[in-house]
C-alpha cells in the first residue's frame, strides 16, 4: 500500500510539473521527471521500507520543506540508510531511479536538468501547502480513515 502511495505521489508531481512550459519543451526532447519504468521499480521496492520513506516525507512536510527536494523524494528517502547519530547516507548506487536518469547530483542527469529549467518556480509549483494536502488526499485514498 505505501508501495502505491508514493507511486501516486510521483505521478501528482509528474502531472504538476506538466503545466510548466519549461518542463513541457524538455518532455518533448524525451526527459521526463517520473516514468513507467520508475514506476515498475517501485513496485518491487519492500513494503516496511516504502512505509518509513512515506514516514519521513510527512515529516519533512510538516517541517515545512517545499519543491523537488531530496527530503520529499520517495526515492532519496527509500534509499537513505542512519550511518550513525543523526548522520545519513544515500545509497545513489542502488537508486533505480539514478539508473534511470542519471544520479540526481550529476549536471546532466533529467533531475538537474529539470530543475535547471524550471528554476525558483519550483517552489510554487511545489510548495509545503500543496504538499499537505496531496499527503493527505493520498491518504484518504489508501488508507482507511486517512490516517
Amino acid at each position: 500500500m505505501y508501495k502505491e502511495m508514493l507511486i501516486e505521489l510521483m505521478e501528482r508531481k509528474e502531472r504538476r510539473l506538466r503545466k510548466h512550459p519549461s518542463y513541457r519543451k524538455l518532455r518533448k526532447k524525451g526527459i521526463r521527471y517520473f516514468t513507467e519504468k520508475d514506476k515498475q521499480a517501485m513496485m518491487k521496492w519492500d513494503e516496511e521500507k516504502a512505509k518509513g520513506a512515506w514516514s519521513w516525507i510527512e515529516r519533512e512536510v510538516a517541517m515545512g520543506t517545499p519543491g523537488l527536494k531530496m527530503e520529499t523524494c520517495p526515492f532519496c528517502t527509500y534509499y537513505v540508510e542512519h550511518v550513525y547519530r543523526g548522520l545519513w547516507q544515500l545509497r545513489c548506487r542502488e537508486c533505480e531511479y539514478g539508473q534511470n536518469h542519471g544520479r540526481c547530483f550529476n549536471v546532466d542527469s533529467d533531475y538537474a536538468i529539470i530543475k535547471d529549467a524550471v528554476g525558483p518556480d519550483l517552489l510554487h509549483l511545489f510548495p509545503v501547502r500543496w504538499y499537505r494536502l496531496t499527503l493527505t488526499l493520498i491518504k484518504k485514498k489508501f488508507l482507511k480513515g486517512g490516517k
